[in-house]
């Protein structure tokens, strides 16, 4: 009775114990020759005591697993420490690592892809894959924190994320291209650049010398730089119109015809005007757009500086008793086209372009008496056109032919030629009897016959008894429709 006391008084004494987490559980063990005992309680916990001989002392309590406990505050968990039959030896740091994981790590490192092997990290590499289940930094391609360089022919500087790359410089080996230029790093000045089949580096081509060009020489030959030549030039000739196919020759034939027609005329139009200001007479000839002065004489281009020329021809003036002929014309001097005046002809004594030809008597101080004169320059200009209607004006002219005979009732012309603008036409034998005549009436109105019973005068009188009148004849080229 005496032990049990003592075990109930220690009951009441150490009751707050049963409210700890659970330690280390003791096992009995025989020592010297003490005693253990142990009370177990409800729920499962025992108190351990031992007993010397002399006094009772209590050693532990051994607390009985709880099940589903709730623990609150702060609970320390001793490292190591056993998890089921496994001893745990994980710090707390070494579990935070942890945190957030929703499913098995290995599995998700399984989906990541195979890499069973790195290669030695090297500052700036960027790795790429070797072999398979190998990664590795690669010298060719490699990232400073501001420019990604491949290999030694493309470099992106600058930031990349959410710039347009436009704007982004490229090397291209001695070539940086960005958003607005082209830069040489290593390119001399005043150089063309091409490509051929020995390498794939930028060639360099000086320029050439003044006046040459750039020539091909096929696909597979560099390009040089050449003066031009006749050969060099294809001609198309369909029409059959140069005598050859060498255009040298066809260039010399075109520019000989030209040459020839324009000989001795000016190559723009030109204006003749003149004044007399101060008892001075001048002549003036002047280009109208304001182009400069060309003239052909004698096959010689002559260009002027000017788009005008004068000359002072007071001196050439005659008197108003005495007028005096003046030429005006253009010549060559020396290789400068010159605009001169003078009282010599120069037909046939100099090549020229005729301006104007005055029949000039006194010069006062603000005029000139001319007794007669013209001015018309020769040009280019519509030469052809001009010419034509000239002729075309003056109409038929007589050539050779053309014998009349004539009786009281008839008149026959013979054959002969006539000069039709540019054409000499054979003209037929012409009888009045037998092929009629017309006249036009002082009214205007034609009037056919095949005698010479004319009853009116050409002023429209009328032809009366014993009247007498002039009949002239002539032969009209009809054109046979």
């Amino acid at each position: 009775m005496k032990v049990f006391y003592l075990v109930l008084f220690l009951l009441l004494i150490t009751g707050s114990v049963f409210a700890q987490s659970s330690p280390t559980p003791n096992y009995w063990t025989p020592y010297g020759d003490t005693s253990l005992v142990y009370v177990t309680l409800n729920g499962g916990d025992s108190l351990w005591f031992r007993h010397n001989g002399a006094q009772w002392t209590f050693l532990n309590v051994v607390y009985a697993p709880l099940a589903s406990p709730i623990f609150t505050g702060t609970v320390t968990i001793p490292t190591p420490f056993t998890l089921g039959a496994v001893s745990v030896t994980t710090t707390g740091t070494e579990l935070n690592y942890v945190s957030g994981v929703t499913s098995a790590i290995q599995t998700q490192l399984n989906a990541k892809g195979n890499v069973s092997n790195v290669g030695t990290p090297v500052d700036n590499q960027v790795g790429v894959w070797k072999t398979v289940g190998t990664i590795e930094g690669s010298a060719n391609l490699t990232f400073d924190g501001n420019d990604l360089a491949v290999g030694t022919n493309i470099t992106l500087g600058g930031t990349v994320d959410g710039v347009d790359l436009a704007t982004l410089n490229t090397t291209v080996g001695n070539i940086v291209i960005s958003d607005s230029s082209i830069t040489l790093l290593n390119a001399t000045a005043w150089r063309l650049f091409y490509s051929n089949a020995t390498t794939t580096e930028i060639q360099e081509l000086s320029l050439g010398a003044i006046g040459t060009y750039l020539k091909s020489n096929g696909a597979a030959a560099d390009p040089t730089f050449s003066v031009p030549a006749a050969e060099d030039v294809s001609l198309s000739d369909t029409g059959s119109f140069f005598e050859g196919t060498d255009v040298e020759y066809a260039l010399q034939e075109t520019g000989r015809l030209m040459t020839g027609i324009t000989d001795d005329v000016a190559l723009k139009n030109l204006v003749v005007t003149k004044d007399v200001v101060a008892g001075v007479w001048t002549v003036y000839v002047v280009q109208p757009d304001g182009e400069n002065l060309e003239f052909n004489i004698d096959k010689v281009r002559l260009c002027s500086d000017n788009d005008s020329m004068t000359v002072d021809a007071t001196a050439f003036a005659g008197t108003d008793a005495i007028p005096k002929t003046v030429y005006v014309y253009v010549e060559n001097v020396g290789g400068t086209p010159t605009l001169t005046a003078s009282n010599t002809s120069p037909e046939g004594v100099l090549e020229h372009i005729d301006v104007a030809r005055v029949k000039a008597g006194a010069v006062s101080t603000s005029s000139l008496n001319p007794y007669g004169g013209f001015n018309t320059a020769m040009t280019e200009y519509e030469i052809i056109a001009k010419t034509y209607h000239k002729f075309f004006s003056l109409g038929s002219s007589y050539q050779a032919g053309m014998a009349v005979t004539a009786i009281a009732t008839d008149v026959t012309i013979a054959t002969g030629s006539m000069g039709v603008l540019f054409d000499d036409i054979a003209s037929t034998e012409e009888v009045v009897s037998t092929d009629n005549l017309f006249h036009v009436l002082s009214t205007g109105n034609f009037e056919t016959k095949n005698d010479f019973s004319f009853t009116h005068y050409s002023d429209g009188g009328v032809i009366g008894a014993n009247k007498f009148y002039n009949v002239i004849l002539g032969v009209l080229y009809n054109w046979v429709f």
